[in-house]
């Protein structure tokens, strides 16, 4: 067959084929585009009292506006399904442990874990605990979520391309999402405990203490306390052991010092340290980042029954009526993950003669098999077995040496049952910590301040009331000597308020050394490094303005690695002159000459950071393997490091116990040297590159991730950043950092900021849905409310009764 007719049959058969590809494209893109959110006009909207209002600037910022706090609730949940409800069903689904019903059995091993905790069930019973007017606030967003969803032209794309149809938003959804940020932000399984309890067993108790310290020369408690440094244990108490082939792989694969957790910044400088006379609070969340953003800025706006007119500034979360972090003109208020210990790992004690049955203080009893159906698109469901125990479920683990069970303060209906109008109708801070204190969410530093000037702290959320536990390792409660009485009391939950220094700093340290804190517990306290540098910058400022906040905020400085750097430049010094006249000098003087220059920031543009941060990671890596290596003779799988790894380190080098040094190094100058020369002949290291090559980031929606031909629709473009994983205030990683950053003094909201990365809509044809992002990028701050009015959507009530 001759090429002209191939290519006529082609001209015309492709061309069929291409006008019927574009008719069913241009049918997708409409039915698409038909999803997007209504910007202008007017919408009917059932229940409302009177006509509300919603408005957006350029970045997407919106502003509702009710005549009750109702109405204002009712407009709220509209605009957020509009703009965000596949995210809001993500995370109800992921609380629940129903993501398979949408996304397929490849989310059945997540549900599976989840459904342990039973968090419907407990957020429905939850849902009959919430006080009338915060029930009927709860009750009107609901339906405002689903009226805003039903007044969409198509279902939201996502829905689209799973082939889904959107379940109607339920009241008790709302309070799901506080289970859904337990499972994010606290440790539901007990991992902790079982990490301590397989050092103990693994390494004894004295050597277990030193690498698992409660803290170091770098904490940074608003108190001052600082515990004593526990005790290096001696050759008949542990030895480093040698590392097999097998173990080999597994500790070169152990996650960084640096690996980023769950965390925030928040802070306070009272009146006296402000130019406004007000308080002034600072506050930016890490989080993973992903599009679009889990946040939604908002200002919300009603009257009052006695006339008042409110107005809350701040963020939101799409699911909840709430402000979560912000101000309400009287109070302004910020958080941080407090990193208290929430969860006990509880040993069962079996009945031998009675198979089944577990001892409890009441006496023997059955386990409790509870029967959760998942349902699975594309597949047949599955019904769970679930066993329980009169304090949580079963789990159970490589190393464990019996049953156990978990107990986990999330997981109960009290826990799920939020409070938040107490704390947007606080005058002060006295009030907003009576408030907070009443509020349940998962455990959260609280810092806030008030017009007047006063500051704050204390621990908002559910915490456990334990007795005869410190709740660090797991232990039997069968004799009812150990365990917990429930929630612990809101008169007992610790406070500071004006301390004499001017200033409150969080960085998910550990915040007090008072016993009546520390009974609480470490879930993993943060080193006091970043929360370090953010007192010592806080503590330069007088006449302070927001603007000096958010420079602290983008503070990139990498004050923990000046130690290290001390450290390398010497070994790199010993390691040239060795390779005198090899190929190697070049490259090893290249790396002196970085790291002696270095000027201790992480700036996106610097090439000696990432040089000192590989040797820092690599010699830690390496001075913890002793423990690791032990722990993994009772589970050969774990990694893993100590959050308090940098001052174990310090203190290693600067001792140098000889029974604590890997096998296979000669000296610890040895070891440094290995470290050294790994970082300096890194691959990714080669030709110097400036960190923000190595430190981009990748903000990506999820379906981008599974499908990468939709990343240029859904992404963000890969962009160079300054800052790190840890240790100073801008935390910026790949996939984590900031996101939000909010400064404001109550009483004058117009000098406030407010920036968050991504933009408000998760739809990828919506303007806003990357807007906004920009200024987070550069640490421009955006106005806390919101620019001028490009859009206005007027909702009314369609004449029934609400």
């Amino acid at each position: 067959m001759s090429r002209q007719p191939i290519l006529r049959w082609i001209g015309w058969g492709g061309g069929a084929v291409i006008l019927v590809a574009l008719a069913g494209s241009l049918a997708v893109y409409l039915a698409v585009r038909a999803s997007l959110a209504q910007l202008d006009g007017q919408a009917r909207v059932h229940g409302l009292s009177g006509p509300a209002t919603i408005e957006r600037d350029a970045e997407g910022h919106v502003t509702v506006t009710g005549a009750t706090r109702g109405d204002a609730a009712r407009a709220l949940g509209y605009v957020h399904a509009q703009e965000r409800f596949f995210q809001m069903d993500v995370l109800r689904r992921s609380a629940a442990g129903s993501l398979a019903e949408v996304f397929g059995p490849g989310a059945l091993p997540r549900d599976r874990e989840a459904r342990r905790f039973l968090g419907r069930r407990h957020a429905n019973a939850a849902l009959g605990l919430l006080p009338a007017e915060e029930r009927a606030v709860v009750d009107a967003y609901a339906a405002g979520v689903n009226a805003g969803l039903d007044a969409l032209g198509a279902r939201p794309p996502e829905y689209l391309l799973l082939r889904q149809v959107p379940a109607p938003w339920l009241p008790e959804d709302t309070l799901l999402l506080n289970l859904a940020f337990g499972f994010a932000l606290q440790d539901a399984g007990g991992h902790l405990d079982r990490v301590r309890d397989l050092l103990h067993r693994a390494a004894g108790p004295v050597a277990s203490a030193f690498y698992n310290p409660m803290g170091s020369d770098s904490d940074a408690a608003l108190d001052g306390h600082r515990f004593g440094e526990p005790r290096v244990p001696g050759p008949g108490e542990f030895r480093a052991p040698a590392r097999t082939p097998a173990a080999k792989t597994i500790a070169d694969a152990a996650a960084s010092p640096d690996e980023p957790r769950p965390g925030s910044n928040a802070w306070a400088l009272s009146g006296r340290r402000t130019r406004s006379g007000a308080a002034l609070v600072a506050d930016d969340m890490h989080l993973e980042l992903s599009m679009p953003n889990v946040w939604f800025r908002a200002v919300i706006r009603w009257t009052d029954p006695d006339g008042r007119p409110r107005r809350l500034a701040g963020i939101t979360v799409p699911g909840a009526p709430a402000l979560i972090v912000g101000s309400n003109d009287d109070v302004a208020w910020g958080f941080t993950n407090s990193a208290i210990d929430t969860t006990d790992v509880i040993d069962l004690e079996l009945s031998v003669e009675h198979p089944g049955q577990y001892r409890t203080p009441a006496g023997w009893r059955d386990f409790e098999i509870v029967r959760e159906t998942v349902r699975v698109a594309g597949a047949t469901g599955e019904t769970l077995g679930i066993t329980n125990t009169v304090w949580g479920p079963l789990i159970g683990a490589a190393g464990d040496p019996g049953l156990r069970a978990v107990a986990w303060v999330m997981a109960r209906p009290e826990a799920l049952a939020s409070g938040f109008l107490g704390l947007e109708n606080a005058t002060n801070v006295a009030t907003a910590i009576e408030a907070a204190t009443r509020s349940q969410r998962p455990a959260q530093n609280f810092v806030v301040g008030d017009r007047a000037g006063n500051i704050g702290w204390t621990l908002i959320g559910a915490l456990p009331d334990r007795f005869g536990t410190d709740g660090s390792r797991p232990v039997s409660w069968a004799d009812g000597t150990a365990g917990w009485r429930g929630l612990l009391p809101a008169a007992r939950h610790p406070r500071v308020i004006n301390p004499a220094s001017g200033q409150i700093w969080t960085a998910n340290q550990r915040i007090l050394g008072a016993p009546d804190y520390l009974a609480l517990g470490d879930g993993g306290w943060d080193n006091g490094e970043r929360a370090g540098q953010i007192r010592d910058d806080l503590s330069s400022l007088e006449a302070a303005t927001p603007a000096d906040m958010l420079a602290i905020q983008l503070d990139h400085r990498a004050r923990m690695l000046l130690g290290w750097r001390d450290r390398l430049v010497p070994v790199l010094e010993r390691l040239r002159t060795r390779a005198a006249g090899t190929t190697n000098e070049t490259r090893l003087a290249g790396a002196l000459a970085r790291a002696t220059t270095w000027d201790a920031e992480a700036s996106a543009t610097n090439t000696a950071f990432p040089l000192v941060a590989r040797f820092r990671r690599e010699a830690i890596r390496t001075l913890l393997e002793p423990p690791m290596l032990a722990i993994q003779r009772f589970d050969p799988t774990f990694e893993g490091l100590p959050t308090q790894s940098d001052a174990i380190a310090r203190r290693l080098l600067a001792g140098r116990p000889a029974n604590l040094l890997p096998p296979r190094f000669e000296s610890y100058d040895a070891l440094l040297e290995e470290a050294a020369d790994r970082a300096a002949k890194a691959p990714d290291l080669a030709g110097a590159p400036e960190w923000g090559h190595l430190n981009r980031l990748r903000m990506q929606h999820p379906f981008a991730r599974a499908m990468p031909w939709l990343s240029p629709w859904l992404d963000q473009p890969e962009t160079a950043q300054s800052g790190y994983s840890a240790g100073m205030p801008r935390i910026a990683a790949p996939r984590f950092g900031a996101s939000e950053r909010l400064g404001v003094s109550p009483g004058h909201e117009a000098e406030g900021y407010l920036h968050m990365p991504g933009g408000q809509s998760g739809h990828f044809l919506s303007p806003f849905y990357r807007a906004g992002h920009d200024a987070w990028l550069a640490g421009f701050p955006s106005p806390l409310l919101g620019g001028p009015v490009l859009h206005r959507l007027i909702l009314s009530p369609d004449g029934t009764k609400p």
